[in-house]
This record gives C-alpha cells, sequence and structure tokens, in this order.
C-alpha cells in the first residue's frame, strides 16, 4: 500500500488502538487519529465523564508523540439511533443482542468513514486482533488475528467486502505481549486504561440498569413455569434473563434450575435442569457472507456461538441466500437467541449471523 494515502485511526485512547497509531506512523503512513465520541445511558455521571476527558487526553498525548493531528467526531446521535435502539428492542423482545458486532458495521467502518473520506481518506485502521487477506480476485478474506487468546474477528463478522477493503487491523498479527511491550518502550499508560468487558454505552452499570432508565415498559411480570408448564415463579420481565441463567431467578428448588426457554407469546421463562440446556441444532438468520462463494450446498465448518466461546464443528445447511440450519457435532447449552454465530475453516471467518431457536 502506498504511504501516500491518509489513513484513520479510530483511536479510543486504550493501548491497542494507541500502539496501532503508533506503529502506521512509524511506518510512514500519513495518518489522522479519529475519537468516536459516543452516546452513553450515564453522561451525567462524574465517573463517566472523567473517563471521557481522560481518553481524549491520552489520544491527544499520542498525536503530540507521533505528530499526527487527531478529530473528535460526534457520533452520539447515530450511535444512539442505530446501535442503543436496537439493544432495547431486542431485550423487549426477550433476545439478547450483541450490538457490539453491530457497531463494528455501522459505526466504525460505516458512519466514521463517510464523515471521514471527503478529506482524502481511504483506509480505516482499528486496534482489532484480526487480519485481512487480499485474493487475486479482489476480494478480501477475514481472518483470525495470530493471537488466539485475543481473537476479535468474531466481532468484525457482518464486514461487507467494501468494508473490508478499506480496513486495516495492523496489530493482527501480534501477541497481546508485544502489543503491552511496545507501549511501555513508548511511554504509553498500560493500566490506568484496561480493557472493558462492558458494553461502551452502560458506563460500567449492569444492563437491567440501563433497561429499567431507558425502555422502563419491558418490565412486564410473568410467569416462571417448568418444562410441564407448571407455574413456580415469576419474572420481572423476560429482557432481564439469559439462556443459562441460574442466579436471581427468585424460585425456590431441590435441584439446580436453568432458563432454558423464553416463550416471548406467553410472557413466560421456561426452567429446567442443566442437562435441558443442551441443543445440537438451531437456525441463523441475516448471515453475511465474507467472500461470494458458494454458498447453496450444505458444507461442514467450525462455528463459534459467541465471543469466549469455544470453536466446535459443524454441518451448515442452506436454507436461503442469508439464511443457514446448523448441526452441531456435539450438543452446547447456551445457545443464546440474538447472539451472532461465526462460521469459520481453519483461519478464515466464512460468515455470521444471528442465532434463531
Amino acid at each position: 500500500m502506498e504511504r501516500k494515502q491518509i489513513i484513520a485511526v479510530a483511536m479510543s485512547g486504550g493501548v491497542d488502538s494507541s500502539v496501532t497509531a503508533g506503529i502506521l506512523a512509524q511506518q510512514g503512513y500519513k495518518i489522522i487519529g479519529v475519537h468516536l465520541d459516543l452516546w452513553s445511558g450515564f453522561l451525567e455521571e462524574k465517573g463517566e465523564k472523567k473517563r471521557r476527558a481522560r481518553a481524549a487526553e491520552i489520544i491527544e498525548r499520542i498525536a503530540q508523540k507521533f505528530n499526527f493531528p487527531f478529530e473528535i467526531i460526534d457520533a452520539k446521535d447515530k450511535f444512539k439511533e442505530s446501535i442503543v435502539k436496537y439493544f432495547i428492542d431486542e431485550i423487549k423482545h426477550g433476545i439478547t443482542p450483541n450490538p457490539c458486532v453491530l457497531c463494528n458495521k455501522n459505526i466504525k467502518f460505516g458512519f466514521l468513514f463517510n464523515n471521514v473520506k471527503k478529506f482524502g481518506i481511504t483506509k480505516i485502521a482499528t486496534g482489532h486482533y484480526a487480519r485481512r487477506l487480499l485474493l487475486k480476485n479482489g476480494e478480501v478474506i477475514l481472518r483470525k488475528g495470530i493471537d488466539e487468546k485475543k481473537d476479535q474477528s468474531y466481532y468484525l463478522c457482518l464486514l461487507s467486502q467494501e468494508q473490508l477493503h478499506i480496513a486495516m487491523f495492523p496489530i493482527g498479527n501480534k501477541y497481546k505481549k508485544e502489543i503491552i511491550e511496545q507501549a511501555v518502550k513508548w511511554g504509553l499508560e498500560t493500566k490506568k486504561n484496561k480493557e472493558s468487558q462492558d458494553l461502551c454505552f452502560l458506563a460500567g452499570h449492569d444492563y437491567r440498569e440501563f433497561i429499567k432508565r431507558y425502555a422502563p415498559g419491558s418490565q412486564k411480570i410473568g410467569d416462571i413455569v417448568d418444562k410441564e408448564g407448571r407455574i413456580i415463579g415469576s419474572h420481572i420481565g423476560i429482557g432481564f434473563y439469559t439462556i443459562g441463567q441460574r442466579k436471581g431467578l427468585g424460585i425456590s428448588s431441590n435441584k439446580a434450575l436453568f432458563v432454558i426457554r423464553k416463550d416471548i407469546l406467553k410472557n413466560q421463562l421456561i426452567v429446567g435442569e442443566e442437562g435441558d440446556l443442551g441443543k445440537n441444532k438451531f437456525e441463523v438468520t441475516r448471515v453475511n457472507w465474507i467472500t461470494k462463494g458458494e454458498h447453496l450446498n450444505p458444507f461442514y465448518a467450525n462455528i463459534k456461538i459467541r465471543y469466549q466461546a469455544k470453536l466446535v464443528k459443524a454441518k451448515i445447511i442452506p436454507v436461503g441466500e442469508n439464511e443457514v440450519l446448523v448441526h452441531l457435532s456435539k450438543p452446547l447449552r447456551d445457545i443464546t437467541p440474538g447472539q451472532f454465530a461465526v462460521f469459520y475453516h481453519k483461519d478464515n471467518v466464512l460468515g455470521g449471523g444471528s442465532i434463531k431457536i
């Protein structure tokens, strides 16, 4: 790639995006740091204001160190409209969403690029642990990052070919340990900005607290029933529970009981024993195929049903252009509607979509 091209680096203030910017700057690329100011459900809190100010301060310091400009783009309205609304709507319907996957497609490689391309920017670089490979036919393959423990290709499964063409993942061929070591060499902070496992717009709060605040109508009390339909308790709203949940059900039993299903029409939680959680088949809808390859015939692949889940071999049976049936080689528990199932062949991401049971 020509060094004359201008690259926008999506920067959060964290160590991964900071080192990403440093690597590109040292390689001689002309870069602009871009920080997206996203909506949060708790913007008024002192802790959240302090965290945001701190992130901007860190980005400014890195920009000065490597001598590149940086901009803060107000993305609050777009983020609230396309990501937060989706999250709330899914919860209301008893589904457990994964907004981070949608955010990468719609915000980082959608809204951000549309806002900066007018300045001659042709690429968006992020601190994701993932890789891309340009094929001779012009298609781009999305690949796992070489650090298996940090691989984030799962979160990028909805990217289109157009988006993969403009994407850069400079740390995808490195291990987290290397990134930390490089950050230390450059005098960048590595501890005060530790990685968050929470959704950014929750600002450290439990998602149930967020829902109570922004979607009070979702608190519709209903029955908790066993597999035979006997009422054994009540719930405060099916959106407040996830498949596989055991704690916080408020029911007494001489056996450990888990949420095994949700009946949206009856507004019921169905509970059962741990053995009832295992499923070996489910549907995946709104599938995004990374390449044009033939996806009309059944094929075998490894599948991941959530980011932290292990890969499992499965038979994928297409039933439409963007819908498949998945037959697992062994039953899995916690297969959750709304989460994303991502298909892999070795290190290559084939595609991914939303789980439906």
